[in-house]
């Protein structure tokens, strides 16, 4: 099965009509949200010219796709105000076509500028929720800028009910569309052999992702505490709340239970993913 996103119509009058330009933050490392537009790109590639401009980014990038216009070094955290000055003298070229702005970061530094480009913007927004401004300020503040400057876009994509449930809430947004990401998913019988072939932990749990407050993985290590001393937690990602999650560990007397892997790559994900009896996600 293939989720499958609605066709885009090539413009007429328009000499970079068959050109769609993504506005991205980085594209290395492909993870999620990354992962989700490289798989876009690759299925628009035969019937577009598909570009790519990276807010911030390195070489790396360029090895993940050759087509990428990189501005500058990566921006994390208040760097990311940076983004506006780079984006300045881009957002009036005249040779992007349809500018698709992935996620929040690259679309509110787009679309806070004057004038704001010669062809159509859509807003490709995957995790902008109420639920998220409950735990983190800066959440709460992207909320706010968001709200002020996504009615600037031709259009605003969601990729979920929840997401669009909320999104609903800006005022003046032109459209609002719902289209799940799309998914490649290998033959069945392909997928049939590997599960068949796995050496699976009947009491190993995963937990993929970045380590900060919107990940949640406290919510793993208190449901950990909860299950009997068989169970364990591995957690792969890195970020700024490993001390405090290792200290909750502590606290819940299930440290020895916890394993924190730190960054890996797609292939070491893939190696603990078939080794896991249940991937969490919170």
């Amino acid at each position: 099965m293939k989720n499958e996103p609605a066709k885009v119509g090539k413009m007429t009058g328009n000499p970079s009509g068959d050109r769609i330009t993504f506005v991205m933050s980085h594209l290395s490392p492909s993870l999620g949200l990354e992962r989700v537009a490289l798989n876009l790109m690759e299925l628009l590639d035969s019937d577009y010219d598909v570009h790519v401009i990276c807010i911030g980014g390195s070489s790396s990038d360029l090895r993940v796709r050759p087509q990428v216009e990189v501005l500058g070094a990566p921006l994390t955290g208040p760097s990311r105000i940076w983004s506006v000055l780079r984006l300045w003298k881009h957002s009036s070229r005249r040779d992007l076509g349809k500018v698709i702005l992935v996620g929040v970061w690259a679309a509110i530094p787009w679309l806070i500028l004057p004038g704001v480009g010669t062809g159509p913007a859509i807003v490709w927004e995957h995790s902008l929720m109420v639920e998220k401004n409950k735990h983190s300020r800066s959440m709460r503040l992207l909320w706010l800028l968001a709200r002020a400057t996504y009615r600037r876009a031709n259009a605003i994509v969601a990729v979920s009910k929840p997401v669009r449930d909320d999104l609903e809430q800006f005022p003046g947004v032109l459209e609002l569309r719902e289209i799940p990401n799309y998914v490649s998913i290998p033959p069945i019988d392909l997928l049939e052999n590997q599960i068949n072939g796995r050496r699976i932990d009947p009491f190993k749990l995963l937990s993929v992702g970045s380590l900060t407050v919107i990940k949640s993985h406290n919510v793993a290590i208190e449901a950990l505490s909860l299950l009997d001393e068989r169970f364990t937690l591995t957690i792969v990602g890195a970020g700024p709340r490993l001390d405090s999650l290792r200290r909750l560990a502590a606290a819940k007397g299930v440290s020895s239970r916890v394993h924190f892997r730190g960054f890996l790559t797609p292939s070491e994900v893939e190696a603990e993913l078939a080794d896991a009896a249940m991937l969490v996600h919170c």
